[in-house]
C-alpha cells in the first residue's frame, strides 16, 4: 500500500528541518512530544499537535511551546494518586504558547489588522487563516515552510529555556517581567514560593488572590508546609 503524502511530508520537515533544532537544545522525545527536564523535575516541552484538518496527503498542526516546573505539576495532578507516573505534557504547563505563523493577518500590528479587516481586502502574501495552524501538503510547502519553521522554533526555544532556571522565573514573576508565553502569574509565584515552604513573602501573595479561601490556597499551604519539612 502507498504510504500516505502527509506522513512522507511530516517525515522530511522533521529530519531536514525540526529534529536538529530540538536535538541542538536538549530535547528528545517520542511520536511529536519533545522534552528537557531538568535534575529537579521542571520540563520544557514541545509538541507538535496534528490537527482535525489533516488529511490523507496534508499534515496540518500546531507547534506548543511550554516550561512546567516540577512543582506546578504538583498541583495539576494534585488528584491524582501517582503525579510522578507520567512525564508532564503541554496542557499542564505553567507558562504556554503557540508559534503563530509570521505572514498571519492575526500576527500584524492591531491598527494594521483592523484596517486591512475595514477594507475587506486582505493583501497578497497575508495569510487571513487560523494564525497558528501550520499546513504542509507538498514537497514545495515543506521546502518554502521548513527554514521558518526551524527559525521560529529555535527563537521560542531560547525564550523559554531561561525559565527552567528556578531563580529565573521566580524573579520575572516578582517583577512582572514580561514572559513568553500565558501564565496565571499570582497563582505561579504563590506555587514556586511554596516549594521553598512557608514564608512571609509567600503569606503575602495568597492574601492577594481573589479568593484567600479557596482550595488552591489551601493546596500551596499544604504543599509549603511539606515543602518546609524535606
Amino acid at each position: 500500500m502507498t504510504e500516505h503524502l502527509a506522513r512522507n511530508l511530516s517525515r522530511t520537515l522533521f529530519q531536514e528541518f525540526l529534529d536538529p533544532v530540538l536535538a541542538e537544545h536538549r530535547l528528545t522525545g517520542t511520536g511529536r512530544v519533545y522534552r528537557r527536564i531538568g535534575d529537579d523535575g521542571d520540563a520544557l516541552i514541545v509538541e507538535f499537535q496534528r490537527s482535525t484538518s489533516s488529511t490523507r496527503n496534508a499534515y496540518a498542526f500546531f507547534v506548543n511551546v511550554a516550561v512546567v516546573p516540577h512543582a506546578w505539576l504538583q498541583k495539576t495532578r494534585s488528584d491524582s494518586t501517582s503525579a510522578d507516573a507520567e512525564p508532564p505534557d503541554f496542557p499542564e504547563g505553567l507558562i504556554r504558547t503557540r508559534l503563530i505563523k509570521p505572514n498571519s493577518l492575526w500576527a500584524l500590528p492591531r491598527e494594521e489588522m483592523l484596517r486591512i479587516l475595514t477594507s475587506g481586502r486582505v493583501p497578497a502574501g497575508i495569510d487571513s487563516g487560523d494564525h497558528e495552524l501550520w499546513w504542509i501538503d507538498s514537497p514545495q510547502a515543506v521546502a518554502e515552510k521548513g527554514p521558518t519553521l526551524r527559525r521560529l522554533l529555535a527563537e521560542k526555544i531560547v525564550e523559554f529555556a531561561p525559565l527552567l532556571d528556578r531563580a529565573v522565573l521566580r524573579e520575572r514573576l516578582r517583577s512582572g517581567a514580561p514572559l513568553p508565553g500565558d501564565c496565571p502569574r499570582d497563582a505561579a509565584l504563590a506555587v514556586l514560593l511554596a516549594d521553598e515552604g512557608p514564608s512571609a513573602e509567600l503569606d503575602d501573595v495568597l492574601s492577594s488572590l481573589d479568593d484567600p479561601q479557596s482550595s488552591f490556597v489551601d493546596w500551596v499551604r499544604r504543599y509549603a508546609a511539606r515543602a518546609g519539612n524535606r
